[in-house]
């Protein structure tokens, strides 16, 4: 079904978007491409290998940024803009706005959506710029912002008001489309259950219930091991220490290369996320894509997501609870393989962008 058919015409949207967002912005590109004309605009600082690639597959319209504090770079955003507005697009979808861009969207655009994919600030997060332009897009664009997931469009409606459109993030298949190996059969029996997190270590992602879950469970030493994978984006002398001190932790305390994403996932058993807050979950999409089940807090961000005791486990949001989660699974190892199964058949059914391309494009085409 050619959903973006107006009149037997499709409907032409313009997507901008930018590094940080590039793994869910391919899988939702490679969709909408069937339905929508659909043109692309990729924002980035330096032209690397990941970023060729991107702009090759989709022949995508490069847009190089300078940084916020150069006065230059507001020439660039008003050129960009300006240039969008020649274009009489049905609709400019921007995947977020920068602070300039807040303000020359709302001079120069008038068919124009916004996702929003933090409705809710992090806690502790450093970022200034970014609390700043979510503060600002919810000011003056609250009628054209739509969120990432229902439960940070609940929080908008609390926060604003006003209850925006939901388009929510579908698995991301970037990472395994990246990859040539297919999938391996299950090889865990005979070898330790491998636990792991993954992603840019911040405070709120609650990594110290990680490790105090790990001292809990030391008496299974044996048969479990905890792999963390992710930069440290703060300093934590205590828990480092904690850390080396732990027999069953490895941390790879670095940024991980997007080409080592899918070895990663296809090594390790069951994803941890013990996030003390959360909007919306790039990590959870990436393990659903390689059916691997998750161990996570108990939000509804994630309750959106996680079909407790199918796809994934919940458990209370204290450091003794995501032992005893762990514990069980430790305990019952068939579970992981029960979980894998109903991820494939069940969640990739829900969650697809294939099976969210129709809710997608009702919003585009609503505008």
């Amino acid at each position: 079904m050619n959903f973006g058919n107006v009149k037997n015409k499709k409907i032409r949207v313009v997507y901008i978007t930018g590094e940080s967002y590039i793994d869910h912005s391919y899988t939702i590109i490679k969709e909408l491409r069937k339905h929508l004309n659909l043109e692309v605009y990729f924002i980035f600082k330096a032209l690397n290998a990941e970023v060729k690639r991107f702009l090759s597959v989709f022949n995508a319209f490069p847009v190089t940024r300078k940084r916020y504090r150069n006065p230059l770079s507001l020439l660039d955003e008003l050129a960009l803009i300006l240039r969008l507005k020649r274009l009489r697009a049905d609709c400019i979808w921007f995947n977020t706005l920068n602070v300039y861009q807040i303000f020359l969207v709302k001079i120069f655009l008038k068919n124009y959506l916004i996702m929003l994919h933090d409705a809710e600030i992090h806690p502790s997060t450093s970022d200034k710029h970014g609390r700043l332009s979510t503060k600002l897009l919810i000011k003056f664009h609250r009628e054209r912002i739509c969120t990432a997931s229902y439960s940070q469009s609940e929080v908008f409606r609390k926060l604003t008001g006003t209850t925006p459109k939901v388009l929510p993030l579908p698995v991301i298949d970037y990472y395994k489309d990246l990859s040539s190996d297919s999938n391996s059969p299950d090889e865990r029996k005979g070898r330790k259950l491998k636990f792991f997190f993954f992603g840019t270590i911040e405070r709120y992602k609650g990594i110290d219930h990680l490790i105090d879950a790990s001292v809990i469970l030391e008496h299974h030493k044996d048969k479990f091991e905890i792999n963390i994978y992710g930069k440290f984006r703060y300093s934590d002398t205590e828990l480092f220490q904690r850390i080396k001190g732990i027999s069953v932790i490895n941390l790879q305390d670095e940024f991980i290369d997007y080409k080592q994403v899918s070895g990663l996932f296809r090594d390790n058993d069951v994803l941890i996320l013990p996030y003390r807050q959360v909007t919306q979950c790039g990590p959870l999409l990436i393990s659903y894509s390689f059916n691997v089940p998750v161990i996570c807090s108990d939000h509804p961000g994630f309750r959106e997501y996680v079909d407790n005791g199918k796809s994934g486990l919940i458990y209370g949001n204290s450091s003794g609870e995501l032992a005893e989660v762990m514990e069980m699974i430790i305990n019952e190892p068939d579970k992981i393989k029960e979980m894998k199964d109903y991820i494939k058949t069940v969640i990739h059914k829900k969650f697809s962008m294939e099976s969210l391309a129709s809710m997608y494009i009702k919003v585009l085409t609503d505008l």
